[in-house]
């Protein structure tokens, strides 16, 4: 089914849309003018800055562990994306993955895996969540800025202010949440901030404090952590 073309996006529908399909198609395509809020940069007014592969290839993996599998094939399933996600950060190559590299999160080109999941995955529900946590608000100014790094000293990327605090505790915090996908540990990682004078980047915090699932490549963490 074809992508109807919307020439502008707006906050509203950016939430309200209920399948990441829609969502990935409205960021590739070079005629959609996202109506941002609050610009942060005229070079960027209207156009949305573009995932990385690593973003895409971990939304993959996210909607890879979200298939309703039969218990014979879970395991494989878990193995595919553990792989995936090796690959997205670049301990692993594509070549390296043999008779792994013909699931959808591990496809050659970072962005047919993203498009291959968001159009063939049932769970739609548990993918835009997926999607949100991984991709985070375009219409946010503060999200904005620590994506595209416009201003390296910018209190919404905590690791400039506080890298030295109780000797990179936040730091060394957050890179094991992130191994170990101990994403129940976040609002801790939260309380750190706020100890460490966190006073500014309030979507950060809350994100960290928020219910519910997180994954490999949730914004908020990546921001801690300088990954994009």
């Amino acid at each position: 089914m074809a992508v109807p073309y919307q020439p502008v996006i707006t906050r509203e529908q950016w939430r309200a849309t209920p399948d990441p399909t829609y969502l990935l198609a409205a960021m590739y395509d070079k005629r959609t003018l996202f109506d941002l809020s609050r610009p942060v940069d005229k070079r960027h007014i209207g156009r949305l800055a573009l995932p990385s592969d690593r973003k895409l290839r971990l939304f993959a993996c996210a909607g890879e562990r979200l298939i309703k599998a039969v218990r014979s094939t879970a395991l494989r399933l878990e193995a595919v994306a553990e792989l995936g996600e090796s690959l997205a950060d670049g301990l692993i190559t594509h070549d390296s993955l043999g008779e792994y590299a013909c699931y959808m999160c591990n496809a050659t080109c970072a962005k047919n895996a993203a498009e291959l999941v968001a159009r063939n995955v049932a769970h739609k529900s548990g993918l835009l969540v997926a999607f949100h946590d991984i991709m985070g608000d375009p219409f946010s100014a503060e999200q904005f800025v620590a994506r595209v790094g416009l201003q390296a000293n910018s209190d919404v990327r905590p690791l400039v202010s506080f890298v030295n605090w109780e000797n990179g505790l936040i730091v060394k915090t957050a890179q094991h949440i992130y191994e170990a996908k101990s994403f129940g540990e976040l609002p801790v990682l939260a309380d750190m901030l706020v100890d460490a004078g966190q006073s500014e980047g309030p979507e950060l915090l809350q994100h960290l404090r928020a219910p519910g699932d997180h994954y490999k490549g949730c914004w908020a963490l990546d921001c801690l952590l300088g990954k994009g």
